[in-house]
């Protein structure tokens, strides 16, 4: 992700499964954030 240019992008997964259980709903939703971010 930093390859790409994605600002902090460690650090928002990070938070993203900070304390609580992940769903896969969840690192869908983290990756198309990604996608949509990258052609922005």
């Amino acid at each position: 992700m930093r390859y790409e240019g994605i600002p902090d992008a460690y650090e928002q997964l990070k938070e993203l499964s900070r304390g609580s259980s992940i769903q896969k709903n969840d690192y869908i939703k983290f990756i198309n954030w990604i996608c949509y971010y990258r052609m922005g």
